[in-house]
């Protein structure tokens, strides 16, 4: 059996079409959160990968990106290269999977560091035109 190939992060995602800077520094702040929880690559969120655990990281990022930041299923299955009905599905999938009081206390803390990080990077696009102005 061949080796599985993960193309790197920043090459998947910039073949995405972001409609406007928010979204893409939404789905910054929410893939780096996720992937760095689950202790995986960040490109792993957009490969087409069933394995479980991988499946389950990406559905935690859909999550969040819903809950969180309130995109619609449409929006962020844009950003993630699936269906929205694949979203809803995520969405219902990790709302079933909190009612276990430790994945339930591990998505409180990671809605925590996107809205973190989100600010943090939302802080420094500011910056970045103020700059260049």
């Amino acid at each position: 059996m061949p080796p599985i190939v993960v193309p790197s992060f920043h090459s998947l995602y910039s073949r995405r079409v972001f409609k406007n800077h928010s979204d893409r520094t939404i789905c910054d702040s929410v893939m780096s959160v996720v992937a760095r929880d689950f202790a995986i690559p960040a490109a792993t969120l957009f490969v087409r990968s069933r394995s479980p655990r991988a499946a389950l990281a990406r559905q935690t990022a859909m999550y969040l990106a819903h809950t969180v930041f309130a995109m619609s299923f449409g929006q962020i299955g844009r950003l993630c290269g699936r269906d929205r009905t694949t979203v809803a599905h995520a969405c219902r999938r990790i709302e079933e999977e909190r009612e276990q009081s430790g994945f339930d206390e591990r998505l409180r803390q990671l809605e925590m560091q996107c809205r973190d990080s989100s600010a943090v990077n939302a802080n420094a696009a500011r910056v970045t035109l103020k700059v260049v102005r």
